[in-house]
């Protein structure tokens, strides 16, 4: 009878008896199908996957559907277009500033290269002199600032490319949570000048997450935070574990001016890092900090509970500044 297979993927079908190409439209990935007498199989293996490619080749409306699989693309490896786009622009940057601070020095030198061959006689060579020196200075400055431009704005995408992958990663685990748990992102409360990332209300509790992915490795030792960089440490200007204690504060004094009673109800602040970012010498005061893998069965398993109402009540409020 033969075989149809499709240009585009490769999928193929065998026909059966008084089945031709006409009665099939397209393959489902859009291919063009072509008829052929025989299909060549690399191997046996091949030849049993065969049997079950009959899901993505459809047939006109009017009649029965037969469809065939597409077989797999072949994997490929993780393109690095993006970390080398970042390591090029970043060193530019560098490189622009470098040659910033070299022209500043030659600058500084330049005039005294040229002075003892203009004549005492002539003003305007000084006064041309004095203009090209002025002129090297404000070259090199410029450069020096665009370079350090340059190398602050790449270097700051990366971070947040990495905050929001990791972001990503949470937000992800977090959608796994049974029915009843709500799980809200970016959202900015009115009035107050803190963004929540990541924010779950179910009947376990409120959550607070600060998801981060950040440069170097940092050791917490309390509300502390400090980063470790050559045998030395140095105080972190980046504490998520205070801004996640900032934004649970922020949270219950806004949901208490929508008239949403939470005294009584706790409000977990969570910090979640990499495993290999970090270590907690001193357990931290007043947040939980965990890996990605961990912020969904910690939120199952607390004991604290808070009745449906309350939980309709948070959701009502927070769903108006949830993006």
């Amino acid at each position: 009878m033969g075989y149809i297979r499709c240009e585009n993927c490769g999928g193929y079908y065998e026909l059966n008896e008084g089945e031709s190409v006409e009665d099939f439209e397209a393959c489902q990935c859009g291919g063009k199908l072509v008829y052929t007498k025989e299909i060549h199989a690399k191997n046996d293996a091949d030849d049993d996957a065969s049997l079950e490619r009959t899901d993505s080749l459809q047939k006109p409306s009017s009649g029965p559907s037969e469809k065939v699989i597409p077989e797999p693309a072949p994997e490929s490896s993780p393109d690095p277009a993006s970390k080398t786009t970042f390591w090029t622009m970043s060193n530019i940057g560098m490189i622009m500033m470098i040659l910033g601070f070299i022209g500043l020095i030659f600058a500084f030198f330049f005039p005294f290269l040229f002075l003892w061959t203009i004549p005492v006689d002539s003003p305007e060579r000084f006064l041309g002199l004095f203009v090209q020196t002025i002129w090297i200075y404000m070259i090199s400055i410029i450069a020096m600032f665009l370079g350090l431009v340059l190398f602050l704005a790449v270097n700051l995408n990366k971070n947040k490319k990495n905050i929001a992958d990791h972001a990503g990663v949470v937000s992800e685990n977090l959608q796994k949570l049974p029915v009843g748990y709500h799980v809200f992102t970016n959202i900015k409360l009115p009035n107050f000048r803190l963004k929540i990332g990541l924010l779950v209300v179910g009947p376990t509790g409120i959550f607070v997450i600060e998801s981060h992915s950040l440069p170097g490795y940092y050791i917490i030792e309390g509300d502390d935070w400090w980063k470790e960089s050559e045998s030395k440490r140095v105080k972190s200007l980046s504490n998520p574990g205070k801004q996640s204690k900032s934004k649970t504060m922020e949270l219950r004094k806004f949901l208490n001016s929508q008239d949403v009673n939470i005294e009584y109800v706790w409000i977990n602040p969570i910090v979640s890092l990499p495993s290999d970012q970090y270590r907690a010498d001193k357990k931290p005061h007043n947040y939980d900090l965990m890996n990605p893998d961990e912020v969904s069965d910690f939120i199952l398993n607390r004991k604290s509970k808070i009745d449906e109402d309350m939980i309709n009540r948070v959701v009502t409020v927070i769903k108006r500044c949830s993006k």
